[in-house]
Formats: structure tokens, sequence, C-alpha cells
């Protein structure tokens, strides 16, 4: 009997842990959709060219800015797992033009 209590307590836990990181995840998601810098992340790196990328639990949100042929500033935001740097498992979540 005292392993079913403490069985249940660690189920407990577990669901409680991924409910809080599906709600970063998500919020972090909806973010980078609407082209806003997410919040549960740390900005990780800085590039010379103002691109950006930041560090969640577990996923990683590169923020990729340019000036394509028509003078437009481009921005982009790429969702991907932090352990893969392939591109095969990127996701592009959102992307604005500024035109000038």
């Amino acid at each position: 009997m005292r392993k079913t209590i403490g069985t249940r307590r660690a189920i407990r836990v577990v669901i409680i842990l991924l409910a809080v990181w599906a709600v970063f995840f998500f919020t972090d998601f909806a973010l980078a959709s609407n082209k806003h810098d997410p919040v549960f992340c740390l900005s990780a790196e800085y590039y010379a060219e103002g691109n950006k990328e930041f560090l969640g639990l577990f996923y990683k949100i590169q923020k990729t800015t340019f000036v394509d042929d028509n003078q437009n500033v481009q921005t982009t935001y790429v969702l991907s797992p932090w352990i893969f740097d392939n591109a095969q498992y990127n996701f592009s979540v959102g992307s604005i033009v500024y035109k000038k």
C-alpha cells in the first residue's frame, strides 16, 4: 500500500511538470507566431546581422532579420528542438515584412 501512495504522488508531479512545460511552450509558440519575442526563453546568442537565438525548455526559437532585394526588412521565427541542429526538424512559426 505504501508504494501505491508514492507512485500516485510521482505521477501527479510528472503531470504537473508536463503541464507547466506545455504552458511555457505554447505561450512562446503563440508569441513567435504573432511576430513577438518569446517570454519563457533565455536569449542565448546575438549575431552581428541582428539575428537572435532564444533557448527554452527543450526547444529553441531563432529570430532571423534580413533585407531582401526590394529593400524590405524581413523577420522570421523558426522553432526547433534544441537538441538537433538539423534543418529537417525546423518549423517556421512566423514571418513579417517591413516595407521601406
